[in-house]
């Protein structure tokens, strides 16, 4: 079965919006009739081999949190109740799995991304034209929620010059100290753990 989300939804953040358009599209399927939950954004395109190599090993996830990732349907009924949170519908989705000891695997094979991204064009100053600096703001104060630790939030400047809006998104989601999520604590955990490695 395939469903089509193209309606405009509102909400305060891109996170909070596609969550709720995922979560208001499997309020009208029954997920226990399926094995796999395959969440593709729609500017990808998947390779003919993408379902066939990714879904060897029977992952629980396989893919991170952007662009297309499938999911296993008995865990996410069971840990997720078979919802996206509402305030960050791929990140929370991947930690929570983790937390709980569940596969998570790496695509074999990648999806295409059709739109402009600042890292794809190799340009550190480049911003993507579907992206406001509202966004990278946001996407700050998400990694507060979700227990980033502080050198992984500067350290995301490197990749584009608009990340230091997330900085700030962060610092401000720290001094009102907002609401963490429920996977905070291992994700602060698991990233200070590979930091240390790095010593």
């Amino acid at each position: 079965m395939i469903l089509i989300l193209p309606r405009k939804v509102e909400g305060k953040t891109v996170a909070e919006r596609v969550s709720k358009v995922l979560n208001e599209g499997l309020s009208h399927i029954r997920l226990e009739d399926f094995d796999y939950l395959l969440r593709v954004d729609g500017d990808v395109v998947l390779l003919h081999n993408f379902l066939e190599e990714n879904l060897k090993g029977k992952p629980d996830i396989c893919g991170g949190a952007r662009h297309a990732m499938l999911i296993k349907v008995s865990p996410f009924l069971k840990l997720m109740n078979g919802k996206f949170h509402p305030k960050s519908d791929n990140s929370y989705t991947v930690y929570k799995f983790m937390k709980e000891g569940c596969r998570i695997k790496k695509r074999k094979v990648q999806p295409i991304i059709l739109r402009q991204a600042g890292l794809h064009q190799g340009n550190w100053f480049f911003k993507p034209k579907h992206q406001s600096v509202m966004y990278f703001y946001d996407r700050g104060k998400a990694m507060w929620r979700l227990g980033y630790e502080q050198f992984h939030v500067l350290g995301s400047s490197r990749f584009t010059f608009w990340n230091v809006f997330a900085v700030f998104g962060y610092l401000d989601a720290l001094i009102k100290r907002e609401k963490k999520f429920d996977v905070a604590n291992f994700v602060w955990h698991r990233q200070v753990r590979r930091l240390l490695k790095l010593f």
